[in-house]
């Protein structure tokens, strides 16, 4: 019996199945590991609230996250995103096809964390990921065995791994 608990995804893998641009940052997609479904919307963090993080979840930003942004003056926006990317954290998605601030690419730059983009509606792409990493991610079990069928019934027959076998007198 074979169990990959410890599954991955690289963000190179992302990149291609979701046709993300790569805004910022992305020297090191082949590198960067998402091992977990759980995605954030960082409406808190932007306003400054970086309690109970979850350092290891993809971001992804909307329309009312850039909104917000947007009301900032370029120094407050520089600020706010460099204390939240130094939290650390796999990348930032920005949907819809929205505008990167500038501030966002120089704190990416700065911080090694990487910007992609989709024109996809945010809720449409953060449904889409979530489901494409549940089952990415999900813990597998490998047998070694024979499926049968007999009169219409399914018989599965497992072996020892490697198929070691019993001498029988």
């Amino acid at each position: 019996m074979d169990n990959n608990s410890g599954c991955s995804v690289t963000l190179k893998e992302l990149v291609n199945e979701f046709h993300l641009e790569e805004v910022s940052g992305c020297d090191r997609l082949e590198e960067i590991l998402v091992t977990t479904s759980d995605i954030n919307r960082p409406g808190l963090q932007l306003a400054g609230y970086l309690g109970f993080f979850g350092s290891d979840r993809i971001q992804i930003m909307g329309k009312g996250e850039t909104e917000y942004l947007a009301q900032l003056t370029p120094e407050v926006r520089r600020e706010r995103l460099d204390n939240f990317f130094k939290c650390g954290f796999p990348c930032m998605i920005v949907a819809r096809g929205l505008e990167v601030f500038p501030e966002m690419v120089e704190v990416s730059d700065k911080s090694g964390i990487q910007v992609l983009r989709t024109n996809e509606i945010t809720s449409r792409f953060l449904s889409r990921i979530i489901s494409h990493l549940n089952v990415e991610l999900a813990p597998r079990t490998t047998k070694h065995g024979v499926f049968v069928e007999v009169h219409g019934e399914g018989i599965l027959i497992l072996r020892k791994r490697g198929g070691e076998e019993r001498n029988r007198p």
